[in-house]
């Protein structure tokens, strides 16, 4: 999938429409197939920690996959913002799914007289939090290759999507945007400065 990713020219596309191919499929149907089999086989306190980290680690390779492509029109990143949509409603979809097979698990061991009518969406808000939160990182990196402005916030931000942030992922990301490393000598120096007091 991520080779597939990495082959389409993304500043040569023109116009958006539905997922790209390789999400729709590879990446999702292996991430459905994936996600559902191993949360069937977790124990129900273990659910959390599992979510938790699956959506960080695939949320981070998304990132890394991303800055690997070449260079990224503003249209070619409204494209790859849809597939991250696409692999997001992915991770909701299982969700759904899970804490719906959590519910019935809990009411057969229960063993209650009466059908419970709760649908799980008591639950849901910090699986869901976790979903959204971590895809939002990789739909921030695209935001950053879309805008045209790369004022005070720039660095700031890329600071915070990334963990951890390194001069070469930034590097990358202005080759991304097609902007030059002396027009942008400023906020590489800005980005150095922070890595500096922030390294252990």
């Amino acid at each position: 999938a991520w080779a597939a990713m990495h082959a389409i020219r993304w500043d040569s596309v023109e116009a958006t429409g539905d997922s790209s191919e390789y999400v729709e499929s590879y990446l999702c149907p292996m991430l459905r197939s994936s996600v559902g089999g191993m949360a069937q086989d977790l124990v129900p306190g273990c659910h959390r920690f599992f979510w938790d980290k699956l959506v960080s680690h695939v949320a981070q390779m998304w990132i890394r996959e991303l800055l690997k492509c070449r260079r990224i029109t503003p249209a070619g990143a409204q494209q790859l913002l849809l597939d991250t949509h696409a692999v997001k409603a992915v991770f909701l979809e299982a969700l759904s799914g899970l804490l719906k097979s959590q519910r019935r698990a809990s009411e057969a061991l229960a063993d209650t007289e009466e059908p419970s009518h709760d649908d799980g969406s008591t639950h849901r808000g910090p699986f869901y939090e976790t979903v959204h939160r971590e895809m939002k990182r990789a739909e921030g990196i695209l935001l950053l290759i879309l805008s045209p402005e790369m004022g005070r916030t720039f660095v700031p931000t890329f600071v915070e999507l990334l963990s951890p942030p390194t001069l070469a992922d930034f590097l990358k990301l202005l080759e991304l945007k097609g902007v030059r490393r002396g027009d942008a000598q400023h906020l590489i120096d800005e980005l150095t400065a922070i890595l500096a007091t922030t390294a252990p």
